[in-house]
C-alpha cells in the first residue's frame, strides 16, 4: 500500500511542479522524474524506520521539503501554497497521534517562527523569511532539538557550498542562494545516519 502511495504523491508532485500545464512530453518527464524520486525516499524511509507513523512522517515531510527546496533553488521563493499544506497536516498529526509532541511541537514551531522572522528582518533579506517558515514547519512535525541539529547542519551545508562557489568564482558575496535545498539535504541525511 505504501508503493501505491508514493507512487501517487510523486505524480502529484511532479504534476505541482510542472506547473499543472497541458500534458505533453516536459510535463510527463516532471512526473516520472518525481516518482523515482518519492520512491527513493520512500525505500529510504522503510528501510530506517518499522513503525508506520514514523515512516508516514519522514517520508511526507522527506517529499515537501524537496519539492519546497526545488522551487526555492529554481524561483528563490518559497511557496506558501506548500507551507500551508505542510502546516495544516503538522497540526493533524501533532492533535492525533500520540507519537508525536503535541502542544510541545507547536510550542517549538512558534518558537522557531518568532526568532528566525526575528533574524529574517535583522538579517535584511539575508534569511528569508520563507526559510524562517520552513523551519518553524519542521519544529511543528519534529520539536526544537531536531530544528537545532537540522539549522546547525544546513548551515555548515550552505557554507561549505558557498566557499565552493566562491573559490571558483561562481559566486561572489552578494550572492543570494536558496537555504531550504541545504535543509532538505540535512533533513535527508539525518534520516540516513
Amino acid at each position: 500500500m505504501e508503493y501505491l502511495g508514493a507512487l501517487i504523491i510523486g505524480g502529484m508532485t511532479g504534476n505541482y511542479l510542472s506547473n499543472g500545464g497541458k500534458i505533453n512530453k516536459i510535463k510527463t518527464l516532471w512526473i516520472l522524474c518525481a516518482v523515482v524520486i518519492s520512491m527513493g525516499v520512500h525505500s529510504i524511509c522503510v528501510y530506517q524506520f518499522t513503525d508506520k507513523t514514523s515512516y508516514l512522517i519522514f517520508y511526507l515531510t522527506s517529499v515537501l521539503l524537496l519539492t519546497i527546496g526545488y522551487k526555492d533553488y529554481r524561483e528563490l521563493l518559497v511557496p506558501m501554497d506548500l507551507i500551508i499544506v505542510g502546516g495544516v497536516l503538522g497540526l493533524y498529526l501533532n492533535m492525533t497521534l500520540p507519537a508525536l509532541g503535541g502542544w510541545i511541537n507547536l510550542v517549538s514551531a512558534l518558537v522557531t517562527l518568532l526568532l528566525l522572522g526575528a533574524l529574517s528582518r535583522i538579517s535584511r533579506g539575508g534569511f528569508g523569511e520563507g526559510d524562517a517558515y520552513v523551519m518553524a514547519l519542521i519544529g511543528l512535525f519534529y520539536g526544537g532539538m531536531y530544528v537545532l541539529i537540522l539549522g546547525m547542519m544546513a548551515l555548515i551545508m550552505s557554507g561549505v557550498f558557498s566557499l565552493i562557489c566562491l573559490i571558483f568564482g561562481k559566486a561572489n558575496r552578494k550572492t543570494l542562494l536558496p537555504f531550504v535545498p541545504f535543509i532538505a539535504a540535512a533533513h535527508l541525511f539525518l534520516i540516513w545516519v
